[in-house]
């Protein structure tokens, strides 16, 4: 989310502490103050940065974020369909009952999750 709208150090100079906290407000809604704005402020001011090649960082950071969007959505729809099968398996609920046990540990990839 910060990373979409303020991807390099000088966008986040440029806003100011209030102008992230500002956006922040508009995602989250607890646990985001004044003083994670000033130290992610800080921090921008200290920062080296990019100071060529900023449009390209910025593209690439762009792409990248899709990416990670597109794949936790992959992933969440996966999950979705594992426990699905996990319906199906008598004991599952039994099984998970044990610490350490996951959903994940539970099924069996190479039979497609399906018991034999």
């Amino acid at each position: 989310m910060t990373l979409q709208q303020f991807p390099t150090p000088q966008e986040i100079i440029s806003s100011g502490a209030r102008g992230v906290l500002v956006h922040w407000k508009t995602k989250i809604k607890q646990g985001i103050g004044i003083k994670r704005a000033e130290k992610l402020y800080e921090t921008a001011v200290n920062s080296i940065g990019l100071t060529e090649g900023r449009v390209a960082a910025r593209i690439e950071l762009a792409t990248l974020l899709e990416q990670f969007n597109l794949f936790s959505k992959q992933a969440e729809t996966i999950m979705q369909e594992v426990v699905k099968i996990l319906d199906e398996i008598p004991g599952t609920v039994q099984m998970l009952s044990i610490p350490g046990v996951g959903i994940t540990t539970i099924w069996v990839p190479s039979r497609g999750g399906r018991p034999e």
